[in-house]
Formats: C-alpha cells, structure tokens, sequence
C-alpha cells in the first residue's frame, strides 16, 4: 500500500485529473442511464444462471450474480465494469503515463467501463497474460507463471470466445525462440489442463445443446452469406479511427518506423496478441460482421507500442519541429477528449440540447440513437402490469434487442422474442405457441406492424408516453 500511495503521489497532477474526471463521469452516466441492450441481455445470464449460453461463455452472468441479490439497480450493475475500467487504467499507467494517456482518451474504453460486456472482462485479463507471457520468456521453469497463465487463460475463455486469442500470443511469443523444445516444459501441460478445467463449463452446455454455441459464432461472424466488400473494410478501418482514436495509430507508425530496434522482444510481445485479433476481424469487417468493440482488447495489446511512439514524438526534434509536433498531439488528443464528452452528454441526455420533449412525435425519435438508454424501466413495468391485468401467457416484442431490456425490467415476466434469431431467449422462455395470449409492445424508435390478431389497448394503458420515447401495447391472442 505505502509502494501504491507513493506512486500515486508521482503521478503529473493533470493525468490524475483527468483519471479523477473520467471516473466521476462514469459514476455520473451509471446513475443517469437505464441498461443497453447488450448490459441487460448479459444482465440476464445473472438472473438465468447456467454453464454457458448460446451466445457467449458465461463469466459475463456469473460476475453479475452478487448484485443480482443485492437488488440490481442499474447503478450496481455498473460496479463490475467501472472496477474493471479502473484496474486496466491502473496497470496501464504502471507502464507509462502514455498509454493510460491513450487509454484515457478512447471512446470505445470508455464505454467498455460502463456497460459490461464480454469485452469489458478481456481488457484486463489481456494485460495480465501479457505480463505472465513476458516474465515466462525469460524464466520458462518457474511454476507459479505457468499456473497463472493457466487460471488467466482459462477466465479468458470463459469470457469470450475470442479469448482463444490471448493463447495464441502467449503460443507465437514462447514457442518462437524454443520451437517444439517447448513441449518438454512440464509447466506447460500444467498451464493447459487448468485452462482446460476453468473452460470445462462452455464445453458441457455445448455437447448438451448440439454445439449451437459454437456453431452460431461460427455464423455470425462469417456474415453469414454476404460477399466480401473491400470499401467494408474501409468503413471499418475509419470507424475504428473515430472508436478508438487517432493518437494510437500515429504512435503505432512512429513506433514501428524509428523505434522497432530498440525494443525487439517488446513489439514481438504485443504484435503477437494485438496483430491477430485485428487483422482477422478486419477481414470478417469486409463480409459486414465486425462490431467497434471487437477490437478492444487487440488495441490494449497494442498500447505499449503506441505510447512509446506517442513518448518519441512528444519529445523529439527541437525548435519549431517540436512544438509543431506537441501542437499535433494536443490537437488529436483534444478532438478524443472532446467525442468522449460529446459522446457523454448526449447519451445522459437522450440527444436533446434544448431540453423539449419530443417522445410524441415519432418521426423526431427516428435516427436518434441515445434515446435507447432511457425509459425501458417504467414501460417494462406497464407491459407486466397489463400481462398480469389481461391474464396473458406473456409479453412480446419484435427482435431480441427489444426482448433484452422488456425481460430484464419485466421480470419474472416471460418475454418472446417474435424474431427468432436470438434462440437464447427461445431457450429461456420458449417459442409462440398457436393461439397464446401476449402483449406486444412496439417502441417509437423501431415502429413496426403489430402481429396478425392483435389490437391496440385503449386509454392510458394503451400507450406509455416517456421522456424520450414513447411505447405502444396491444393485446393479442386469446386470454
């Protein structure tokens, strides 16, 4: 603890503002915002508690489960990602400033340290496997590493699947100087049979549900049956500039043009776990089936270098040449400041800077994005109470993205998804039956044909008028 204070009391005054400003805006924003979609589907692993689910491993729900019993107010199901927010900043910051710098000034980090997703738990355990990776190349016998490496790789695979990543790095980076010699090391059987145990879970749910796990990431992230674009992989590339900033490519390039010499085993290290991820996801972006996010953690392998180039081009040249180049970074990094705090405002505020309401005209909420964070509490809880006053078997909506936060704030409600994509929420609640009696509730931003045999609830039950959005219910079937 004295090591950690007298660290902290060295750290330049304004890095620990802004660490201190971004943590109070993420209290701020835990506060103000109901679940996205994806919080409140992850939410519901929690209150279904299984060995894995059809679309993610399990650790996502499981973490979750404490604040389930303590209430699950939406600010609590924020303490997990800001803690794991926290931790990764810390671990940066002791490399160097530069990368909790570049950490700090990411849009899509800072949205991993409020809403918990699969990704938000790989930020962390990245680092660690790093570090393990890094202490074994120069001790490949000591015990304690390679068990480590094990628990670490084994949590990651019960993150994501893409945690298969963070074993190929640790593969690429101790099998490159040793070859097959390597296999000799009793600490790496050691290592693979924890992982092994830790992931055992994914394995069992899997041979009990015909491998649909695995099969429908398989899917997903193939496209599917889309062609191969390049200008997809250009979209993505741009987007992936605005995710996570300018100022990490611009130290990336620096980095591998004046530095790659001088830091050999380093850039190995972290091209090995950051490279991978990056490039296959770049390609399945041309098929149109790659998310912002999914490269999150291969940019957090990628900090290191990016700050030392950062590092280089703040302190080389001199004269004109060097503030030029100071100038540079300043701009860039006030641009990421700047959509992270534009960003912020918009989503605390549902994307409206004059204060009026516009949740009765539909056509104003059309494109508005922000507007999916608020309102989805007091609309659940009219569905249930219509469900429970109508005597209906359930409630509906459209697709599983309504479903998440409908089942989440309607609990013990069931929720059915009409869609049929997402077959977690068939496992969970089952599929429409003929003839069932439901709700159905259909939301201003995504408008859509109520079900054949349904009519819209008359008077004020009919019709939940939000801040920023507006819902719908109708009564259908037979109750």
């Amino acid at each position: 603890m004295m090591l950690l204070a007298e660290r902290c009391r060295r750290m330049p005054k304004l890095l620990t503002a802004m660490l201190a400003i971004f943590l109070a805006g993420h209290v701020w924003l835990g506060l103000q915002l109901g679940l996205s979609v994806d919080e409140a589907h992850y939410a519901l692993y929690a209150a279904h508690p299984a060995l894995s689910y059809f679309d993610h491993p399990p650790l996502v729900g499981w973490v979750q489960m404490p604040f389930l019993w303590m209430g699950s107010a939406d600010w609590m199901m924020r303490v997990v990602p800001l803690v794991i927010w926290t931790v990764t900043a810390w671990a940066l910051w002791r490399f160097s400033k530069w990368a909790l710098i570049l950490f700090l000034l990411s849009p899509v980090h800072q949205l991993l340290g409020l809403a918990l997703v699969p990704d938000t738990l790989l930020l962390p355990l990245t680092l660690w496997v790093m570090v393990l990776t890094w202490r074994l190349s120069r001790d490949i016998s000591c015990k304690s590493y390679w068990m480590w490496l094990g628990v670490s790789l084994g949590l990651a695979g019960l993150s994501k699947y893409t945690g298969v990543f963070l074993a190929l790095g640790a593969a690429i980076v101790l099998f490159a100087p040793r070859g097959l010699a390597l296999l000799k090391v009793p600490g790496l059987w050691l290592a693979a049979l924890i992982a092994t145990v830790f992931i055992t879970p994914v394995f069992i749910w899997n041979a009990q549900h015909e491998w649909g796990s695995f099969a429908y990431q398989l899917g997903h992230a193939d496209g599917g049956e889309n062609s191969w674009e390049a200008k997809r992989v250009l979209t993505y590339s741009l987007i992936q500039l605005v995710a996570y900033g300018t100022l990490p490519l611009l130290g990336l390039v620096v980095f591998c043009v004046r530095l790659r010499k001088a830091h050999p085993a380093l850039m190995r290290l972290c091209l090995a776990f950051g490279l991978p991820p990056l490039a296959l996801t770049l390609y399945f972006s041309g098929k149109g089936a790659a998310l912002p996010h999914w490269t999150a953690a291969a940019w957090i392998a990628l900090l290191p270098l990016c700050a030392l180039g950062l590092q280089h081009v703040w302190q080389s040249g001199s004269g004109y040449v060097r503030q030029a180049t100071r100038v540079l970074a300043c701009g860039l990094g006030g641009l990421q400041a700047l959509s992270i705090v534009a960003l912020a405002v918009a989503m605390g505020t549902g994307g409206h800077w004059e204060g009026q309401s516009v949740a009765g005209s539909i056509a104003a909420e059309t494109g508005n994005p922000f507007t999916d964070l608020h309102d989805w509490q007091a609309a659940s809880q009219q569905a249930q109470a219509l469900q429970i006053k109508y005597h209906t078997d359930a409630l509906a909506v459209s697709n599983w993205t309504l479903a998440s936060r409908l089942a989440w704030y309607g609990r013990p409600a069931k929720v059915l998804a009409l869609d049929g994509k997402n077959k977690q929420f068939d496992m969970w609640f089952g599929q429409l039956a003929y003839g069932q009696s439901f709700i159905w509730m259909n939301w201003s931003q995504m408008p859509l044909l109520h079900p054949v045999g349904c009519r819209k609830l008359d008077g004020a039950g009919g019709t939940h008028q939000g801040v920023h959005s507006s819902f719908d219910f109708y009564l259908c079937g037979r109750p």
